[in-house]
């Protein structure tokens, strides 16, 4: 049996890795693992503290291997903020591909419909991974007290600009370089 194949769409908060995850797996016969439905299984009250990251992390990852050993290929949304869960994936999963999804700070402050942003640039939260060192920092020190780092992806085989007024690019391009990969 061939093994398929993980493809694991990454970026900011709300930047957009699950609704692009949920406009393919379907028709591209692929699982969609998502990290805020896994964490809601794990920890029905998420404290989001480091932690629970490693658990969620490993659970999205492991799962990912078990299905991909079974011939499944799976897309997986998660923000992927740091680069031990890269390095972990790669030594994990066989075929892992990576994509980043380039959204500026500002947008997905648009998109926020968790309220992460908002429950961060008021206190209420001091764990958001928004801060990209050498990208957004005058912005963050600006507009927010507490953050994490994301840690730029120091690779990736694909990049999305995710800022664009039409949600169709995205996913077209996400669609065509999956079908590439899996050969159909």
């Amino acid at each position: 049996m061939q093994s398929g194949y993980t493809f694991w769409v990454m970026g900011l908060p709300q930047s957009g890795k699950t609704y692009l995850g949920k406009s393919v797996y379907q028709e591209l016969d692929l699982i969609h693992l998502d990290s805020d439905a896994m964490r809601e299984h794990l920890f029905p009250i998420p404290t989001y503290e480091q932690q629970e990251r490693e658990i969620v992390y490993k659970s999205l990852i492991c799962s990912s291997r078990v299905l991909n050993d079974q011939g499944r290929s799976v897309i997986l949304s998660a923000t992927g903020y740091l680069e031990k869960y890269r390095i972990m994936a790669n030594n994990i999963i066989t075929n892992c591909r990576f994509i980043y999804l380039e959204c500026p700070i500002e947008i997905c402050e648009k998109r926020d419909i968790k309220k992460v942003y908002e429950d961060s640039r008021n206190g209420l939260k001091d764990n958001l991974p928004i801060k990209i060192i050498g990208k957004n920092e005058d912005y963050i020190k600006k507009h927010y007290k507490m953050v994490d780092v994301y840690e730029y992806p120091k690779r990736f085989d694909l990049l999305i600009d995710n800022s664009v007024d039409n949600p169709k690019k995205p996913i077209t391009l996400l669609k065509e370089y999956i079908k590439k990969t899996l050969h159909f």
